[in-house]
């Protein structure tokens, strides 16, 4: 082939397949883990959105589970921010109270292949981080070849005119590879760590399991945050918002039905500037009640703290992994092990 026009045509022309092709399966590693769950997105400002995620290039949609009509009448059905509006997120979480079986399934298969990573996965992991850290090297390596191809074909017009388009080609492939590579986080993948968020100048540390990072986000599973309420004991409305329970009062009994997906620890009454300890742990789904020592009044509280499971993928321009979170002897893969077994166990003790 002889024909330097077409020669240029096919080079162009595949140059422009080749970099579509690899720009459209790019996608960050850490939203990519959350594709086809139901997260929580909060905003910088406070504006919270809630769907099942669905990651692109460009950025992300939350697919509403139910229509929503919006003040003005109109119906959305899902909520779309941009890749450049990316800088207005605080975090997307994963709460485990939120998820359906097939999603809690899934959850747990990521979980999973932190415990036992096939060779494949290891190979692929370690060959995106291989190239990360030669990407500079490698090219460099493709321009002094081009370089000497020049040389020995000084009569290659072709080649001259359309080094910037294999250049580019080359930049695709190796950026499509490889991905920010961190030694100190890499040591971490699959283990315990203090999670640091900053907001308004107040930080605060959560402790997880680090399964992955890319150079925007941070993602970290199995973050436990307890959340201490009073909630009034006659106001059945405020009881099921708070904390998704359900209260009957019955005489000097109360009952507390716990119907979210999280354990609610009841600590205690209170009236009349006292608290009546009850110390009661009600695992997601089940119910229990107890006595006080009078019917309580009108303005009682009962005391409850919310322990809420779930993970986060958060931006690192506020985050920071800090700390590990191990002892020097403690086996991480036990510690994945009995999650697993922890999570199973709360599943088959779900009332029917």
């Amino acid at each position: 082939m002889s024909n330097p026009v077409l020669i240029a045509v096919i080079i162009i022309f595949i140059s422009a397949l080749i970099s579509l092709y690899l720009q459209s399966r790019r996608l960050d590693v850490c939203l990519k883990a959350f594709q086809d769950f139901h997260v929580t997105l909060e905003e910088k400002d406070g504006d919270v959105a809630w769907g099942r995620l669905q990651v692109y290039r460009t950025g992300i949609e939350l697919l509403y589970r139910e229509p929503n009509i919006d003040e003005q009448g109109h119906i959305e059905t899902s909520y779309i921010l941009y890749r450049e509006q990316f800088s207005s997120i605080h975090a997307i979480y994963r709460y485990a109270a939120d998820l359906n079986d097939d999603e809690r399934r899934r959850r747990r298969e990521q979980v999973q292949a932190l415990v036992k990573r096939a060779w494949i996965t290891r190979f692929k992991r370690r060959l995106r981080n291989l190239m990360a850290m030669l990407k500079d090297a490698l090219m460099q390596t493709i321009g002094i070849v081009l370089g000497q191809a020049k040389k020995a074909t000084p009569g290659s017009v072709v080649l001259r005119q359309h080094e910037k388009e294999i250049k580019t080609i080359s930049k695709e492939v190796i950026g499509h590879v490889g991905n920010a590579f961190e030694p100190i986080l890499e040591k971490y993948i699959g283990r315990r760590v203090v999670l640091e968020i900053t907001r308004e100048g107040v930080t605060t540390e959560h402790v997880g399991i680090l399964r992955d990072y890319s150079s925007e986000f941070l993602e970290v599973l199995d973050i436990t945050d307890h959340a201490t309420l009073e909630v009034p004991v006659y106001d059945e409305s405020a009881a099921a918002l708070a904390g998704r329970v359900e209260l009957r009062v019955q005489g000097r009994q109360i009952v507390v039905h716990n119907q979210s997906g999280d354990t609610v620890y009841v600590r205690a009454v209170k009236w009349d500037g006292a608290e009546h300890e009850v110390d009661v742990v009600i695992k997601p789904g089940l119910e229990a009640d107890f006595g006080v020592p009078e019917p309580p009044p009108e303005d009682a509280k009962l005391v409850v703290e919310i322990a809420r499971k779930y993970d986060i993928v958060v931006p690192r321009t506020h985050a920071i992994i800090r700390h590990s979170a191990e002892a020097g002897d403690s086996n991480w893969k036990t510690y994945l092990r009995q999650l697993l077994k922890d999570e199973e166990d709360e599943e088959m003790a779900k009332p029917v």
